[in-house]
């Protein structure tokens, strides 16, 4: 595993959204570092990478509905796709 740096901000905001949604009886599945298959469930509102079969790394995706987006790109649980936690924040 290469070393991965998690912005302290970004983490700050994402382990607040984790509590939250675990306190409900969730879990959440995705972390900064391991890719893990995307399953459009047990996400945070946050942001993410995506890994595609050909290796290609798509920064920044957001969830919504199950559906992993970036601008007119969609990914749902049958694209195959892997997801990690984005380190950082895109701005």
């Amino acid at each position: 595993m290469s070393f991965i740096k998690v912005d302290k901000a970004k983490k700050a905001f994402d382990d607040e959204k984790i509590r939250s949604f675990e306190s409900s009886g969730h879990k959440h599945n995705y972390d900064y570092f391991d890719w893990r298959p995307w399953s459009g469930n047990n996400y945070i509102k946050s942001y993410y990478d995506v890994k595609l079969a050909d290796g290609q790394i798509i920064e920044f995706c957001q969830p919504n509905g199950g559906i992993m987006r970036k601008g007119d790109r969609r990914f749902d649980e049958s694209s195959g796709v892997m997801i990690r936690l984005s380190s950082t924040m895109p701005y």
